[in-house]
């Protein structure tokens, strides 16, 4: 910088020297006074303005817009506005009150039209939702039907996995699976029974009622054939009798527990009930360990009473001890040298085991009975053991974990022999290291699940580590990583893995790996069935999920598709069965019983889907009367299977019955064309109109097949004489039968009848006439058909008709309802060819007569009127008629004209 200065300087040198002339004395201007004075005026004028336009901002933005607000400036200004408020005189004549009196009737009127607009928008569009929903299950339950497991009906508890493929080798085991099936279908019928009957107070005991049809023969016969003794410690003879014990015994207790009050084992992660809940439900599983092991120390006394010498039936104390010295000692000696030894027993060996089986009240006061032993090889403790036993939760406070902890440690890594059984308490009390196992002395599966339920808390936000934290998910998540192998290592008895998720409270897995083996599918089904009716098994919020599997996790969440596993055994227990020509009532009776099952869940969409499920069963049955009911003709609806159990389905009296059974049966009969079906439903249900509507369907499919085969055969073979088949008239004239029969109904029970009701019933007595005349048409007997047609009234063949009342025939048509509608004009055009057939034969019987007798000409006039009428009347309704059908007609009247003989079909 200081450079470039330098050099600007220099520069400046070079310049011309000021003078004195240049420095004092101003240029001259070369301009006259006059352009002076008229440049500084020009340059005043462009300077800006220092006065402020309060309407600059509005000028700008009018000029932005392309608003000339000079102009309109310029218009403003001439405005007149001396007479802007100025008074005027009122309208003679008008009324200020009636004005508005009919404006607001108006505005009454349009908002009662929108708002029944909207009703009627909102309605349309939950009848759809409702329609989609059901298309939805429909087509659900369908994919369900593709993936149905197979149900092994023979004995097959207790076998291995490789004979679940094996197949029944003869009727006699065939009959004794069905008799099986319907043997468990009437514990079934008695637990929903017990429903009806709301007894509220006290649970049915589903298990116990179900154990002897769930177990083999073979371990019936153990039971039965066993001596038994008084004082014989009674054992399940198998795992499957022992899980089924498990079972009973959760769900006993669970329901004693619980009572009237409503839980929840799977809801929010920080609900209250949630962990007050598992809390129970853990509690209730360690008890059943609790009291596993004093069965297992009894059988054991009993099996060695020689050596174990526990005496007659000393108290459990005296029991314990002779447990310990048989197991622990060998040759008059301990079998290990770490166990501490005061007056001839291992003091830590008893606590534990006293507590190992539930005996805490022994326990404390065993401790407190041998205080110094205790306090000289631990003093410490005793005060945390009974810090421990006092607390309601079974926990320490935060300063004694700590402690125990530390004490824990140190005598778990350190070098001084340390007896296992002391190490094992310590680490029970103060729940130290609860993510470590205890190999050493916890072998057993039952041992190490008591252990890891008694190092469960809950909740689990009380732990300051996360180390500490240890729940009951973390329990199952260490069960499921570890899997089946675990526990049952050669693979043929899924009754061990079973029951170890039970007591883990893994319900719904436990049921979903139950029911993956064929041999156990039956039990798997039954006691999901006992777990449901408890409240055990968590559902998912919607059950219409296709996938294959019954148990779901979503969001950590596991949940069991209980609508999957009862449609699957329906399906593959009783409706697979009619395929082989085994249908009964009592097998359609045991379907529905396990479909009423759906109900023990209060959700809306089961409830649905059961109806939805009970419409499926009856429409595939085939003693459907038997189970909706029977008609009578003066006392109505006969009850029928379902009517004893609409309580549990929350259906509460005749109309909601119909609404939901009857009426979406009859719809579905219908789209599958079985009518005479559909009008017995519908009038199971005293719906008239729907009766009405079906049997304007029925009769307008079959009379137009009817008229099609007749006109179809003369025209191919030429006769003049067509009866149709035996079966297929009596199918006609039992259709007629029933349309009159329900005529006669309606006209005893409609007390109003609306314009359109009355029109329905005139259609189906025009149909009934139809019937008759072509019966007539095919015995050739013409003037009887033509009667029956004429009676009808829907052609214009009455006698002296004129052009005015043709026309409004064919307004009366055009102004039918959709269906009734379709169903005329569907049959519009064959019964005009018929009609004119049975004309035109008439005709020709006349003309045949010789010399033409003058009686017989207004007689052959008529006829050909009549044919005339008819060609007026179609062409009236061009749309409707095809054209092969006027030109059929044409032709008939230029015969006729010409007195042409030749037939006309």
């Amino acid at each position: 910088m200081s450079f470039l200065f330098k050099q600007l300087y220099e520069n400046s040198k070079q310049l011309l020297p000021p003078t004195s002339s240049s420095l004092h004395q101003l240029p001259y201007i070369e301009r006259e006074l006059d352009q002076i004075d008229n440049e500084s005026q020009l340059l005043a004028t462009k300077t800006t303005s220092k006065t402020y336009d309060p309407y600059i901002k509005a000028h700008c933005l009018l000029a932005q817009g392309g608003v000339n607000h000079q102009e309109i400036s310029e218009i403003l200004k001439k405005l007149d506005t001396s007479n802007a408020f100025e008074r005027r005189d009122d309208v003679v004549g008008a009324n200020i009150g009636k004005y508005l009196e009919r404006s607001y009737e108006e505005t009454l009127k349009d908002a009662f039209e929108s708002e029944h607009d909207l009703f009627q928008g909102f309605g349309g569009t939950f009848v759809k939702v409702d329609t989609n929903w059901t298309s939805k299950a429909q087509a659900c339950l369908e994919s369900w039907d593709q993936h149905t497991a197979i149900i092994n009906t023979t004995h097959t508890s207790n076998v291995k996995r490789k004979e679940c493929n094996k197949k029944p080798t003869s009727d006699k085991e065939k009959e004794d699976g069905i008799c099986q099936l319907l043997n468990l279908s009437n514990i079934i019928q008695k637990l929903n029974d017990h429903r009806v009957q709301g007894n509220g107070n006290s649970n049915f005991d589903i298990v116990s009622e179900l154990a002897p049809h769930l177990l083999s023969p073979t371990h019936k016969a153990t039971k039965t054939t066993t001596p038994t003794i008084s004082n014989m410690p009674r054992s399940p003879s198998s795992d499957a009798e022992e899980a089924q014990q498990l079972l009973k015994y959760i769900t006993t207790q669970y329901g004693l527990l619980k009572g009237d009050s409503t839980w929840k084992l799977c809801d929010s992660p920080l609900d209250a009930n949630l962990s007050k809940t598992r809390s129970t439900m853990t509690s209730i599983s360690r008890s059943w360990l609790e009291k596993q092991f004093v069965r297992y120390i009894d059988n054991n006394l009993w099996k060695h009473a020689q050596q174990a010498k526990a005496g007659g039936n000393p108290s459990f104390a005296v029991r314990l001890l002779s447990f310990i010295n048989f197991t622990f000692r060998k040759n008059d000696r301990w079998i290990d040298d770490r166990l501490e030894i005061a007056h001839g027993t291992p003091i830590w060996v008893y606590v534990y085991m006293l507590l190992r089986s539930g005996h805490t009240s022994l326990a404390i006061k065993y401790v407190n009975d041998h205080l110094s032993d205790f306090k000289s090889r631990s003093p410490t403790f005793t005060h945390y053991f009974m810090e421990y036993m006092d607390a309601p939760a079974k926990s320490l406070q935060r300063s004694q974990t700590i402690d125990i902890l530390a004490e824990y440690r140190q005598m778990m890594y350190g070098n001084e022999m340390v007896d296992p059984y002391k190490l094992l308490l310590f680490k029970i009390i103060g729940r130290c290291e609860v993510n470590k196992p205890f190999p050493t002395i916890i072998r057993s599966s039952e041992d190490y699940l008591w252990l890891q339920l008694s190092l469960i808390r809950s909740p689990v936000n009380q732990e300051e580590y996360l180390n500490e934290k240890y729940d009951l998910q973390d329990l199952q998540q260490t069960i499921n990583t570890a899997g089946p192998s675990r526990y049952d290592r050669n693979g043929n008895n899924p009754w061990i893995y079973f029951r170890v998720l039970l007591s883990t409270l893994q319900f719904e897995k436990a049921i979903s790996y139950l029911y993956q083996f064929e041999q156990t599918r039956i039990p798997a089904v039954h006691y999901a069935i006992a777990l449901a009716y408890y409240g055990l098994l968590n559902i998912p919020k919607d059950p219409i999920i296709s996938g294959a599997d019954i148990v779901l996790e979503t969001n950590q969440q596991i949940t069991f598709n209980f609508a999957r596993l009862i449609h699957d055994y329906v399906k593959a227990a009783f409706v697979d069965q009619q395929r082989t020509g085994d249908t009964t009532t009592d097998i359609e009776q045991a379907a529905l019983q396990y479909t009423y099952l759906l109900t023990l869940y209060k959700e809306e969409n089961m409830t649905r889907l059961a109806f939805l499920s009970i419409q499926n069963l009856v429409l595939g049955f085939v003693h459907g009367e038997s189970i909706l009911g029977t008609s009578t003709p003066h006392q109505g609806r006969k009850p029928g299977l379902i009517d004893r159990y609409t309580r549990i389905l929350g259906i509460q009296d005749e109309s909601e019955y119909s609404k939901h059974i009857l009426h979406p049966i009859g719809d579905r009969l219908v789209k599958k064309g079985r009518y005479p079906e559909a009008i017995h439903v519908y009038r199971l249900s005293n719906d008239d109109n729907k009766v009405i509507d079906v049997l304007i369907k029925e009769l307008g499919d079959t009379l137009w097949t009817t008229i099609k085969e007749v006109i179809s055969v003369r025209m191919n073979s030429g006769l003049h004489q067509h009866t149709s088949p035996v079966p297929l008239r009596q199918h006609q004239k039992s259709l007629v039968d029933l349309a009159q029969t329900a005529l006669q109904h309606c006209d005893a029970h409609l007390a109003t009848e609306s314009t359109m009701e009355n029109n329905k019933k005139h259609l189906v007595r025009a149909f009934i006439l139809l019937f008759k005349g072509i019966w007539f048409y095919e015995e050739n007997k013409y003037e009887e058909a033509f009667w029956s047609i004429q009676n009808a009234g829907i052609l214009p063949l009455a006698e002296s008709i004129t052009l005015g009342q043709i026309q409004s025939m064919c307004d009366q048509m055009a102004r039918l309802g959709k269906q009734e509608g379709d169903a005329l004009y569907k049959l519009l055009p064959e019964l005009v060819l018929v009609s004119t057939d049975i004309l035109y034969s008439i005709w020709q019987s006349l003309t045949d007569i010789p010399d033409y007798r003058t009686c017989m000409m207004p007689h052959i006039h008529q006829v050909k009127q009549q044919v005339r009428n008819l060609l007026i009347f179609i062409g009236l309704m061009p749309s409707k008629i095809p054209a092969e059908t006027v030109e059929q007609l044409n032709r008939v009247e230029t015969k006729m004209t010409t007195m042409s003989d030749q037939s006309f079909l």
